[in-house]
């Protein structure tokens, strides 16, 4: 089914309109921090789907949607303090919670997978490498992040990316070259185009009134475009 596609826009000072036919927006397919698709109760669905396949070419997950996968569903780690690593190499091992709000994403970052984490009682937030969190897990779980992994990797959000390049292609097509235009090289304008009509209408009748008034036209001495007027 052929529709519009629809990109994010800043949610500052904006219109609030449905982004694909105009009417008043009901909802908000949200993309990142005010950022995202407005969209009517009819056209919900297409936000939707547009929103993941933006989230897709930026390498980025919704909370919302990474907390389904079976690391989250088979695991207390959302419930857990888990260890974070911090830069002289030591672990905090209390505090730091996988943040699942709505503006929580996880990222492609520095060609890892980044998870981001919170620390209420310090008041800080920061992202983790998706690998860390089997510090906080027993070994038997540890397939599951790197099966979130490859998951991210293949990308969450494929079929809806494809299925939006699809979309905006076939409606962003390039004009077809009309073949009675043709190409000409002029020894001192250079590089120009014509028209060419094909060789029948050298026989229409459209072709003898133009003969015959560009004849009318010497004849009196006006343009032919001028005699039509």
């Amino acid at each position: 089914m052929s529709r519009p596609t629809a990109y994010p826009i800043r949610l500052v000072m904006f219109r609030p309109i449905c982004l694909y036919c105009g009417k008043p927006d009901t909802y908000t397919a949200v993309c990142d921090y005010q950022l995202g698709i407005l969209a009517c109760e009819e056209h919900k669905a297409w936000a939707d789907n547009d929103s993941k396949a933006w989230l897709d070419r930026n390498r980025r997950v919704r909370a919302k949607d990474y907390i389904r996968e079976p690391l989250f569903q088979e695991t207390h780690i959302l419930c857990i303090d888990v260890k974070v690593k911090r830069t002289g190499g030591t672990i905090d091992v209390e505090g730091w919670r996988i943040e699942d709000g709505e503006n929580a994403y996880i990222q492609h970052i520095e060609n890892i997978w980044a998870i981001p984490v919170r620390n209420n009682k310090i008041d800080r937030f920061k992202y983790i490498p998706l690998e860390d969190l089997k510090m906080s897990l027993p070994e038997d779980k540890h397939p599951l992040v790197d099966a979130l992994d490859a998951r991210l990797e293949t990308g969450l959000y494929s079929a809806e990316r494809l299925e939006y390049e699809k979309l905006y292609n076939a409606s962003h097509e390039a004009p077809k070259e009309d073949p009675n235009i043709r190409v000409v090289v002029h020894k001192e304008y250079g590089v120009g185009r014509i028209f060419d009509p094909p060789e029948e209408y050298y026989t229409s009748a459209a072709f003898s009134k133009e003969m015959e008034d560009i004849a009318l036209a010497k004849k009196f001495g006006l343009s032919a475009s001028k005699l039509n007027k």
